[in-house]
Parts: C-alpha cells; sequence; structure tokens
C-alpha cells in the first residue's frame, strides 16, 4: 500500500467517470461540489510512496519556507481551518481560540506556500483546479530551493507534483 496520485485536467461538469465524496478538507475543492460528476481528461499519474514515506516529504517541503516543525504548523494552521469554512465560523473561531494579541489572519494562512497541501489528508481527497493553480505557482516559485536541500527522491517526487498541477484546469485525486 502507498499513496497514488492522479491529475485530471479539462475538468467539466456532466456524466463521468469522476464524481467527488464526501471530505473533511473542503476548501481544497475551490469550485468542484461534492456528490457532482465531472467529465475529465487523465493528465498524468505517479506513486508518491508510502504513507510515512509523504510525511517525510512534506517535512521537507515545510523546510523550505519554515523553521516551524511539521507538528507546530499543522496545529498554528488547523486553527485557522479546523473543517468550518465560512467566514462567520472561522472569525468566531480565531477571536475564541487566539484572542486579539494573535495578529495573523485566515488571509495570512492562505497565502502561505503549499499550505493546502499540507494541511490535506496524507491518503484520500481531491485537490481541485484553483487551488492546484495556487500549488503549481508554489512549485515553481521554490523549485531551485527543492533541487537544492532535497534528495533525490524526494525532488523527483517534487516535480511530479508540479507536473501534476501544470495542468489545465486539472484536479489532483489522492488514492
Amino acid at each position: 500500500m502507498g499513496l497514488d496520485i492522479s491529475a485530471y485536467c479539462n475538468v467539466r461538469l456532466g456524466k463521468g467517470e469522476f464524481k467527488i465524496h464526501k471530505q473533511p478538507f473542503v476548501y481544497q475543492l475551490g469550485t468542484l461540489k461534492i456528490d457532482q460528476e465531472y467529465i475529465v481528461d487523465y493528465f498524468y499519474g505517479f506513486r508518491v510512496g508510502s504513507y510515512s514515506s509523504y510525511s517525510l516529504w512534506r517535512n521537507d517541503v515545510l523546510k523550505l519556507f519554515s523553521n516551524e516543525t511539521y507538528d507546530e504548523y499543522c496545529n498554528r494552521v488547523w486553527y485557522f481551518t479546523e473543517f468550518e469554512w465560512s467566514k462567520y465560523h472561522r472569525e468566531k473561531k480565531l477571536n475564541r481560540i487566539l484572542g486579539k494579541q494573535n495578529k495573523m489572519s485566515i488571509i495570512d494562512v492562505y497565502n502561505e506556500p503549499f499550505v493546502e497541501l499540507l494541511h490535506f489528508s496524507d491518503c484520500e481527497g481531491v485537490i481541485g483546479p484553483e487551488v492546484c493553480k495556487k500549488l503549481h505557482e508554489d512549485f515553481v516559485k521554490f523549485n531551485e530551493l527543492a533541487k537544492e536541500k532535497m534528495s533525490e527522491w524526494f525532488y523527483k517526487v517534487y516535480e511530479d507534483f508540479m507536473k501534476a498541477t501544470s495542468g489545465n484546469n486539472c484536479v489532483l485525486h489522492f488514492h
């Protein structure tokens, strides 16, 4: 067992072979709808490796832009994103948890590099076209640093993600 990624492009509504089932990370869906069928074109697929290897790889991605440990990062981001995505619930939760001392906003968190990938299931789910486009920009921006700092195998996974997010109107399917 391990983690496989399939990238589909030219995603469009219609009776098709791709249907998104309920998933906890709904922000990453963008404009895609749960239980809606889509027609897609297969674009690219790759095997990331074991789930533990993927966790180690995400740690290396985090090190490209932060000194936080993966646990520190996830705990911080979790406060901003815990399954309630409406503005009302985010602001209410932020005020309750962080009070007025913390100046960071939900916008700051979502502008961080790779946040949609780092704060996402390590075994299943879908990342929609708008988020793939943003992730691709992150992969391109940090490409040289990743090439310099990552092991050969981890950089190959980095390149696979960069390619998978480069398609037109693409989605990533983690399975």
